[in-house]
């Protein structure tokens, strides 16, 4: 299981995921990240999202 940590690491804002594009947008300065990976598509973001690890712990996901 992949997840990503929802704030942008350029301004901090949390990226809204597109449906039709299937990536993650920051709001604040329209860095576009990789729905998958988090991967910067398109800046002026340097950075990638961060992965979360995460795990099921008596039937509830658990990050961190």
């Amino acid at each position: 299981m992949r997840t990503l940590y929802q704030r942008c690491p350029q301004l901090g804002c949390k990226p809204n995921f597109c449906i039709t594009n299937y990536w993650f947008e920051c709001p604040c300065h329209g860095s576009k990240y990789n729905a998958l990976t988090g991967a910067v598509i398109n800046g002026p973001a340097a950075l990638p999202l961060a992965p979360v690890a995460v795990s099921v712990k008596d039937g509830k996901v658990v990050a961190g």
